[in-house]
């Protein structure tokens, strides 16, 4: 799945990669390409946590490689690059590095089918209503130096924000159609109930051990609880499910242990 709309993007294009860009490879290592960080987060695209998430959980090497111009010959952010070869999509870069380097999760085929409608829920559903709060009410703080990193004045970052606001209204409309914001905000906390239920007291979705799911469901919610402004995701998290609070701070602590709280 390709990236969400990034600061830049809202007023700058991107150069279509369809050349290996890293022609001094190293054999088997992973190059990341993926948006800049932010001051608040690792990465702001869920897509890029997600997949960055999950080569630090399977241990893969690999460099990240920062760029707002670079996508994939898809069109896609993030994409990689390994042994002189492109794959777009997080997805299917999971699935690539899954038989690459021989580090499939060992789940039931149960597990397997609950895993893949959970993932499909979490980039059809959860993603768009997630916006409502995150960028079509906020943009202007989403935009921001302190949070995206764009080394621009607020007069500019506030004008980037409206137009990520606009960009990201249409496309959540474009999934829920005529509902209202409430009954956004309604699918959100269905959706956040539906990974609660199956995470339980449990570690990890299926355990004591992180598996895929685990980094796609880090991505998308971890890039917007963590961000300095309150949500109906971050208040439904706080108030009325730990452990999924528990499950994103389980992860950003045991993998991310850079990753500090700002000043």
């Amino acid at each position: 799945m390709t990236s969400v709309l990034s600061p830049r993007l809202a007023i700058t294009g991107r150069s279509l990669s369809t050349a290996v860009l890293k022609t001094n490879f190293k054999r088997d290592i992973v190059y990341l390409y993926q948006f800049p960080r932010s001051p608040i987060l690792p990465n702001l695209s869920p897509y890029c946590l997600k997949l960055e998430t999950y080569l630090r959980i399977k241990n893969i090497k690999y460099e990240v490689i920062e760029s707002y111009r670079h996508k994939s010959e898809k069109g896609l952010v993030p994409f990689i690059e390994l042994n002189g070869r492109q794959i777009p999509d997080s997805g299917i870069i999971i699935r690539k590095l899954e038989k690459h380097f021989d580090c499939a999760d060992r789940l039931t085929e149960e597990e397997k089918g609950i895993a893949r409608a959970l993932d499909r829920m979490l980039d059809c559903s959860t993603l768009h209503a997630i916006q409502l709060d995150r960028l079509v009410k906020n943009g202007h703080i989403f935009a921001s130096r302190p949070v995206s990193g764009l080394p621009l004045p607020r007069f500019i970052t506030d004008r980037i924000g409206d137009r990520m606001a606009g960009i990201m209204g249409k496309r959540m409309r474009g999934a829920f159609g005529k509902l209202s914001d409430e009954e956004i905000k309604d699918v959100l906390k269905m959706d956040l109930n539906a990974i609660n239920s199956i995470l339980g007291e449990k570690l990890f979705m299926f355990g004591e051990v992180p598996s895929a799911i685990d980094c796609s469901v880090f991505g998308h919610i971890a890039s917007t609880y963590f961000l300095p402004y309150r949500q109906t995701l971050s208040d439904v998290l706080d108030d009325d499910l730990p452990s999924i609070k528990g499950l994103i701070n389980r992860i950003r602590t045991h993998y991310y242990p850079e990753w500090k709280e700002p000043q």
